[in-house]
Formats: structure tokens, sequence, C-alpha cells
């Protein structure tokens, strides 16, 4: 991947969450407004005239459902309307999805919950301290990882038990991912570095990469890992993280799609894409908006399944 990040102008929102589903169509939530889809990734955002709510986070399950929470609310479903699975208010951070259809979310100060297969209440998974949670993934193993702001990471073996600490040193831990290799990246914030887990064993270990506020964090299916700065660039694995030479944005979070894009969405500003992992980042979002993806979404369990 390489180019420059062009903007392409398009309408201002508060977007906050986004998802693509096995289909390619991929759909942004707007604080305080609609839900909107691209169809099979192009084109414009179409709002689906929902019901205006604070929507918040999203993430797609492998058999197709779209899910979106609405902050200090509820979780909602798709197909169809987005309809409320009538769980309890909470402030709703991030998701994930394993490889039979289990359910995760974090929460702020509010645990972690889990649904099982796509069924029934979101349940609070007993011992999990309540800690500022900020990132959450699904290994190929489908042991879960999360993150805590400011603290450590915590770890759930074969997606069932508790959720234990690792024991390493406290750090401004953001978004998270796995690689279908096995490999746990996380990135830390506020002058941090990009830290990686082999193969699913061992210490998250600094790569080396020069201090900065990254944010942003996903892996292609071709195992290239993209990290965002904040008030910065994006940068690009394998090898070392070189800059793009890029503009520099107030860069959040970005997303792969399967067949090699890549989307990056820029606080207050616009969503960008590089196609095919190569060439120019050019704005697609059609609008400025708070860009800012609350809730991880599990790429790998979607791309395992490609």
């Amino acid at each position: 991947g390489s180019g420059n990040f062009i903007d392409q102008g398009g309408t201002s929102r508060t977007w906050k969450g986004m998802a693509a589903a096995p289909d390619g169509d991929i759909y942004a939530s707007a604080a305080n407004g609609d839900i909107y889809k691209r169809s099979q990734g192009e084109g414009d955002f179409i709002a689906l005239s929902q019901t205006t709510r604070n929507w918040w986070g999203m993430t797609a399950s492998p058999n197709g459902y779209i899910y979106t929470s609405v902050n200090n609310d509820s979780i909602y479903k798709q197909p169809g309307d987005f309809i409320s699975m009538s769980q309890a208010t909470r402030y709703w951070i991030s998701m994930a999805c394993t490889s039979n259809d289990d359910l995760y979310a974090v929460t702020s100060n509010d645990g972690i919950y889990k649904q099982s297969g796509a069924t029934a209440d979101f349940v609070k998974i007993s011992g999990v301290t309540e800690l500022s949670w900020r990132g959450i993934t699904v290994s190929s193993n489908d042991d879960v990882y999360a993150s805590v702001y400011n603290g450590d990471i915590y770890k759930q073996s074969g997606a069932t038990g508790s959720f234990a600490p690792l024991g390493g040193t406290d750090r401004y831990w953001m978004e998270m991912d796995s690689s279908s290799d096995g490999d746990v990246y996380a990135v830390v914030t506020n002058g941090g570095d990009i830290y990686k887990q082999s193969g699913g064993s061992g210490e998250f270990v600094a790569q080396g990469e020069t201090a900065k506020n990254y944010r942003g964090l996903i892996i292609t299916p071709e195992k290239y890992v993209y990290a965002s700065e904040m008030l910065g660039k994006i940068y690009q694995k394998p090898g070392n993280f070189e800059p793009l030479g890029g503009t520099t944005r107030v860069w959040r979070d970005m997303w792969a799609s399967p067949n090699g894009d890549i989307y990056a969405c820029v606080d207050n500003d616009y969503i960008y894409k590089q196609s095919g992992g190569s060439g120019a980042f050019v704005a697609w979002s059609g609008a400025t908006k708070r860009w800012h993806k609350q809730f991880l979404q599990n790429l790998l369990s979607y791309l395992a399944k490609l």
C-alpha cells in the first residue's frame, strides 16, 4: 500500500461506528442521526431511514447480521430495519464476533458482556473488573483479547472462562486486531508504540516504531498491518512501519475490506479509501463528520470465513 490520502469531499455527519457485511456492503452509524449503507463498497452512503438515535458502534457477524449500539441505550440488530434487542442501557464501547457467532461487547467501566450464538441477552461475564475497556478482538483459535486504557490486556482462552490479565506493563492501550496466523496486535496512544504477540502466546512486544499517538489498527487479508496516528499519518507493515507520505490529518480508525481496499476515517473530516492496497487514499464519505469507530470490528472472524 502506497500513495497519498486524497480528499473526495462529501456531506458532514457525526459518524461513529462502521461494519462490513460478508456480501461487501458497508454500514456506518451517525450519532443522533441515521444509519447509512454503501452497497458493495461503491458509491455514496445512503440513509436507511432508521429512527434518529445516538447510534454508536457497529459490527458484522459471519452469518451476515449487522449489529449496532446506541450509546447509553441498547443494542440493535438487522436484517431489515434495525430492531432493538432490548438490552439494558449501558455505555457500550466495542464489539467482536467469534467463529460460532458469539458476540462480545465491552463497556466503559461496566465490564464485558457476551451473547451466545447470536441469541438471548448479553450477559455480563462474571469476574470481569469494571475498567476503561477500549478494544476487543478474537484470534484465529477463538481466544478473546480485550484492552484497557491505562491498564493491561486481558485474555479469555478459547472464548470460555474468565478474562485474566496478561501481567504486562500498564499502557494507554487502544485498538486491537488479529491475523489469520494467530498474531495479535495492539496500539498504544499518548506517545506509544505498536505491540505484537506472536502466535497467540508470550508477551506483547514493542515493534520499535517511532513514539506516536497511535489510534486505529487493521490487518488486511494479505496480512498487511496498518496503523493510524492521531494528528499524523498512516503507517503500513510488513517490515518496519513506514510513513506513506500522506497529508497530516486527525486520523481515527481504519478497516480493511476482503478485496484489499483500505478505509480510514478522519475526525471532523471525511473517510478515505485506498483501492486494492495501493495508490492514493481518496475521500469517499460524502460529508465531514466526527468519524470515530468506537466498536472494534473483529476482522479475523469475518475474513476467515470468506
